[in-house]
């Protein structure tokens, strides 16, 4: 956490310089406006974008899910996966890849006529990818949340890009809505009745940091999240525990982002001795657009209720989940997913291209 600390603090002095230097900026012919990024910035950018790089999935999300898909004429290769946003924008199938894991193609995002690039916070604190950027004019956005309100805010940042305040709303006002309803559904819950959850991030022994999305949406599903307990390991943006600190922890519940993470607890003779193993509470987390709960999912709102109604059935007999999942992409993604997709969906299974196909 101290290391991201200060790569935080430094990326937002790189960042404050690079926003205070006006030759940087460039001039438009058209008529723009002005958006403040995640990170304070203000950035200049016309005032019809119809030409993004969606550089971080997320932000591709929340074009997509603002109506906006259309405009996504670059991506990463992450954004290229997600087999729910294809079908619910082909559009976005014929986007370049300027972005494979951390390798940064500028010169192929030059040639795209950009009108403004969504970054992450680590893509922007790449100096010489930020240099270029600012050498030839492009506009770019740092985006980031960790938590539930940062979150939020960044759909109204991106819903000031593309003059959607009223969609963004929309958004917020659903996860406000599930909020609501998990905490009525739990409100008899003691504290000595709440599961002890250790959730597996994409691999075995990578989990939930502090200060972290996962560990806010835990809360409010009404998880204590183990692994806030215990000394982790930081490495590339990713918290690391042992298979000897989970084994002290012996969590009451495991969840798992990654089907084979999710066979390989089950399976491995090293694990059989948790309770959650004994007792086939090892679950499988639900894919939709993103991974649910993942820390860049923007379907946050729908793995609060999933988490819940997984934790606590007998509490959440009366939240219909089929109904609010199949509310939430009619709703924000104007998208009527069908019962054999939503089968789909909450299995977790399927639902992302492999990466060997990119």
């Amino acid at each position: 956490m101290k290391k991201l600390c200060l790569l935080l603090a430094a990326l937002i002095i790189f960042l404050t310089g690079c926003a205070n230097n006006a030759a940087k900026q460039k001039v438009w012919d058209v008529p723009t406006q002005t958006v403040t990024d995640c990170f304070g910035r203000q950035v200049i950018m016309p005032e019809n974008v119809d030409r993004v790089a969606a550089t971080y999935s997320p932000a591709g999300h929340i074009t997509v899910m603002l109506g906006h898909g259309k405009s996504i004429v670059a991506t990463s290769n992450g954004l290229q996966r997600d087999k729910l946003l294809h079908v619910i924008c082909p559009d976005v199938q014929n986007a370049v890849v300027v972005k494979v894991s951390g390798d940064f193609n500028i010169e192929e995002l030059i040639a795209l006529d950009i009108d403004v690039v969504f970054l992450s916070w680590d893509m922007a604190a790449d100096e010489k990818a930020v240099k270029k950027l600012d050498e030839f004019g492009i506009p770019y956005m740092v985006v980031a949340f960790n938590s539930i309100e940062e979150q939020k805010k960044l759909v109204n940042i991106l819903a000031d890009v593309f003059n959607e305040e009223e969609k963004a709303l929309k958004y917020s006002g659903f996860y406000d809505n599930i909020i609501a309803q998990t905490q009525k559904a739990l409100a008899p819950l003691t504290q000595y009745q709440k599961a002890r959850v250790y959730h597996s991030i994409n691999e075995a022994v990578a989990t939930v940091g502090k200060n972290t999305l996962p560990e806010d949406w835990m809360k409010a599903a009404g998880g204590i999240d183990v692994s806030l307990d215990g000394a982790l390991t930081l490495e590339d943006d990713k918290y690391y525990t042992t298979l000897e600190q989970i084994l002290k922890w012996d969590p009451d519940v495991i969840l798992c982002n990654v089907e084979e993470t999710a066979g390989y607890i089950k399976t491995q003779e090293a694990w059989q001795n948790l309770q959650a193993v004994k007792n086939k509470k090892v679950y499988l987390m639900p894919v939709g657009i993103s991974r649910w709960g993942h820390t860049t999912s923007i379907e946050t709102p729908l793995v609060i209720l999933w988490t819940a109604k997984t934790l606590y059935p007998d509490y959440c007999r009366d939240i219909n989940m089929n109904v609010l999942v199949k509310e939430f992409y009619s709703t924000l993604f104007d998208y009527g997913i069908t019962d054999e997709q939503l089968k789909q969906i909450l299995e977790g299974k399927g639902m992302r291209l492999s990466k060997d196909l990119e």
